[in-house]
């Protein structure tokens, strides 16, 4: 009788189940890439941080290195994923 009842679902815990699973997604992904490719995708596509996209310069100053070295090393790690940028 009772198992018959929708139950009602908490957002709150979908939403960090949802974020937890995209988090290790993610990890899996970049699993390809060294540490400073990896902070640097994370940064540059939101992944980290708050969630926002980030400029090289930003990233260059969080990370200490040359905006200039960021690009290199964005267009490694993209090349690495395979990931096709317009």
């Amino acid at each position: 009788m009772w198992g018959d009842a929708p139950r009602e679902v908490d957002q709150s815990t979908i939403k960090a189940a949802t974020r937890k699973a995209l988090e290790e997604k993610i990890d899996q992904v970049c699993s390809i890439l060294t540490s400073i490719e990896t902070d640097v995708i994370k940064l540059r596509f939101g992944l980290t941080g708050g969630g926002r996209d980030r400029s090289c310069r930003e990233i260059g100053k969080l990370l200490g290195i040359a905006p200039a070295r960021v690009a290199e090393i964005e267009t490694r790690a993209v090349a690495k994923l395979g990931i096709v940028q317009t």
